[in-house]
């Protein structure tokens, strides 16, 4: 995976728990206030710094990492982990409020950074792991069992922290649920239930959690515990989910190292076991509820009150399922629906007088603290400590404020005037509000556990008589909430210390669609563009030379022939000397001297040698442009040399380029540059063939008198021709004399059909080249050439200059 992603992973998931915490713990004017005054103390001064050292000292002590700093932030900005370098940073308010849930949250990061590996450490490829956590519950699931362990591996480590993590799930327990955020509760209120693959989760929490109160933490579960300590009034395909995946959930919880075990690749090792437990006996039990969760949204979505999709005579306030389903079946939705918001809004009521409860017992010690403050005069240590019991005071009684807040808006507004409202009022209220929100935002619940076996028998036939495209689409929509719901579940579990998160399926889709929303914006806009571009594109290549277009054909050849010959191609001379080093291979007489009277020069004494920047290699190309090439032959030919050329610029190695027929003609000499236009247009005329002959011999002994005078150690020949020649006896002398001399290698290259050497011409040849075959043979023929010289060479000839 790129650094660049992974860098926008790692912002998006900050940027995501901020504005959670920011939501959640928000610090507004009248919030931290005392009495009719406003304080104007730093909360994070009323914090004992040996409490903040002591939540650093828990957290690397299980983390295992002594660079694991605890800090305090800005109040009301909420907790968050940093990577570079390792911070923890904590809400002040958050640490006053509750000073043992942040002692849990201290020590329950820690264990993460030291027991939970990153997937993408664990797995081959970022392929495999994308490919397992988008199953629909996978992320949900692990990250539930991930949590037990981890709290287990924790409460081993550090004895002291078991209190902390008990205390910590027992408020969850007590509540029936072990997460309840805003957002999950909206999609709860908006499906009409709580999804089954979610209960069975939270009651494999409630069962880890009443175990390990009832045995403790010294041993592994799967040891101990025998029945499942679960909630009651579960559905029955979660009763038996349950049943089946229980020892399954204590085994992979249980997979875990030994206490004090700090080895990381045994840790990276049992957290890989870990992850292959869960996916291979827990999960697929979770799947198959997942599936039954999709099947019982899919009938919600049909029953949705509002056009079917892809039904042109769709009336707004119809569902798909309108006239399918019987009277007393409908009636007995509406009144499960008019059921379920009751018991919602009960329950949300009676949550909102326990706050609002609360907040009266904060207000009265606030009034206690400051009548002691006021007697006390405000001075020493004990004065100190009634403004931290005030700040802790006040720091609940904004985070009872907020979840009002979310429970009502401008519920804690009521109570601040002082108006208390009776259960029955609230509940009224609560529900009437429950009904605007699902009502603005088109959904119905279908709380598919108040109905009958005979009405959801009903439902379910209705939906399978609908056309199948409609069904998928439902389907489809039902896989987005619960990926959603599970997104929400992710989120509420996963370790803020994970560097790199995997997305959720949730987040994967959202990205999908958003992406698929910009493509189509794009394409929009750009409709307009496409045209440009093309003409542009014309334009641009009818006023390319024959050279320029060739090479756009063989750029890339170019380029991988380039990266292969640097490895053989290399320099070996032209090295120089660099004086007035402080050591090196050889001394400076002169500096010596001088430094026997001046000191200065004693770090100047010597000389090293540089490494060599020139290859000592040179080409000679010759191209047959007589008539026998036209055709075909000439167009790969041509190919062929604009390959040599732009390879031979690349690195480095001066070379010539010849044409000939009748006559020999020079397109590139040694000084040229093909990056030059006019080098370029030169080499462009070897596109085409003449209707003269083929003199090629004295054209190879002119290209080899050239070579005799370059002052290089390797030296090569290529004629780049179909070998008809027209002056063959010439030939075959010219190249008995080049081969006996051993000063060049002469190399024959055929591209093209019927390219081949057919009269024997050439010792070394190799012709009915595709333009492809001939990049590459040229390639292994040069490596070769320079590995194995003897292979071309008479006997005791060598192409190294003497």
């Amino acid at each position: 995976m790129s650094a660049e992603i992974i860098d926008f992973q790692e912002r998006r998931f900050l940027e995501r728990q901020a504005e959670r915490a920011r939501s959640v713990f928000s610090l507004s004017e009248e919030s931290f206030s005392f009495g009719n005054g406003r304080s104007s103390e730093n909360p994070a001064d009323l914090i004992e710094p040996g409490f903040l050292l002591e939540l650093q000292i828990v957290a690397q002590q299980i983390a295992g990492d002594l660079g694991l700093e605890v800090t305090v932030g800005e109040p009301g900005q909420g907790s968050f982990f940093s990577f570079d370098p390792p911070l923890i940073t904590l809400d002040p308010l958050q640490i006053l409020a509750d000073p043992e849930r942040a002692k849990f949250v201290a020590g329950h990061e820690g264990a993460h950074r030291r027991f939970s590996p990153s997937p993408y450490d664990v797995f081959e490829s970022r392929g495999e792991v994308d490919e397992l956590y988008s199953q629909p519950g996978f992320h949900a699931t692990l990250n539930t069992i991930e949590d037990c362990a981890v709290n287990d591996g924790m409460s081993r480590e550090v004895v002291g922290m078991r209190d902390y993590t008990t205390q910590n799930y027992a408020k969850a327990d007590h509540e029936g649920l072990t997460i309840r955020t805003p957002e999950i509760e909206a999609i709860v209120d908006a499906i009409g239930r709580e999804p089954l693959f979610a209960r069975a989760l939270a009651e494999t929490m409630r069962d880890w959690h009443r175990w390990r109160k009832e045995v403790g933490y010294d041993e592994p579960l799967d040891r101990v515990a025998r029945e499942g300590r679960y909630g009651d009034g579960l559905p029955p395909s979660v009763v038996k989910a349950l049943r089946n995946m229980k020892t399954a959930c204590r085994k992979a919880i249980a997979c875990m190292p030994k206490t004090g075990e700090r080895n990381r690749d045994t840790i990276h090792a049992l957290g890989r076991r870990r992850i292959e437990q869960v996916r291979q006996t827990v999960y697929p039990t979770i799947r198959r509820l997942v599936t039954e969760d999709i099947s019982l949204e899919a009938l919600r979505q049909a029953l949705q009150e509002r056009s079917a999709p892809g039904d042109s005579n769709g009336k707004p306030g119809t569902s798909a399922l309108d006239g399918k389903l019987s009277q007393r079946t409908q009636d007995e939705i509406e009144k499960a629906r008019s059921e379920f918001l009751a018991d919602r809004a009960q329950a949300k009521s009676k949550s909102a007088l326990e706050l609002i409860d609360r907040l009266q017992q904060e207000k009265a010690l606030q009034e206690e603290i400051e009548e002691q403050q006021q007697a006390g005069g405000g001075s020493g240590a004990f004065d100190h400590e009634l403004r931290a019991q005030k700040a802790a005071s006040c720091a609940r009684t904004t985070e009872f404020k907020s979840q009002l807040e979310q429970i009502s808006e401008g519920l804690s507004e009521r109570v601040e005037q002082g108006e208390t409202p009776s259960e029955e009022e609230l509940a009224e209220q609560l529900k009437n509000e429950l009904e605007n929100n699902l009502q603005e935002r088109g959904e119905s619940p279908l709380p598919v556990d108040k109905l009958s076996k005979a009405a959801l028998k009903e439902i379910e036939a209705a939906f399978d008589s609908l056309d199948e495209a409609l069904k998928a689409e439902f389907t489809k929509q039902a896989e987005e909430q619960l990926a959603e719901f599970e997104h929400e579940i992710v989120e509420a579990l996963r370790s803020k210390l994970d560097p790199d998160p995997v997305p959720t399926l949730h987040e994967n889709l959202e990205d999908e669609r958003k992406a698929q929303e910009r493509a189509e914006e794009f394409a929009q806009r750009c409709g307009a563009m496409a045209n440009l571009q093309r003409r542009l594109e014309k334009d641009r290549r009818s006023s390319l030379d024959a050279f320029e277009r060739a090479f756009e054909r063989v750029a890339s050849a170019v380029v991988e022939a380039t990266n292969r010959l640097q490895r053989v191609l290399i320099p070996q001379s032209f090295f120089t000397w660099k004086r007035d080093q402080l050591s090196g291979a050889r001394l400076n007489l002169q500096r010596a001297l001088q430094a026997e009277a001046d000191p200065r020069y004693l770090t100047k004494l010597f000389e090293q040698r540089l490494k060599p920047t020139r290859r000592t290699h040179a080409f000679e190309v010759l191209v047959d442009t007589s008539g026998s090439m036209k055709g075909e032959k000439i167009k790969s030919t041509f190919d062929g040399v604009v390959f040599v050329a732009g390879l031979l610029e690349n690195l480095g190695v001066p070379f010539e380029i010849h044409e000939f027929n009748d006559t020999r003609t020079c397109r590139k000499n040694w000084d040229d540059s093909v990056k030059e236009v006019s080098t370029r247009r030169s080499l462009s005329t070897i596109v085409s063939a003449s209707d003269n002959g083929t003199q090629d011999a004295p054209a190879v002994s002119h290209v080899f008198s050239q070579l005799q005078a370059r002052d290089a150690n390797f030296k090569f020949i290529f004629v780049l021709t179909d070998a008809q020649s027209g002056v063959g006896t010439d030939l075959q002398r010219v190249v008995k004399k080049i081969q006996k001399s051993g000063e060049a290698i002469l190399i024959h290259f055929g591209i093209g059909n019927g390219t081949s050497d057919s009269n024997g011409y050439y010792e070394h040849t190799h012709g009915d080249l595709s333009p492809e075959k001939f990049f590459s043979k040229l390639c292994e023929v040069v490596e070769e050439a320079i590995l194995t010289p003897e292979k071309y060479l008479s006997e005791n000839k060598s192409v190294t200059k003497k």
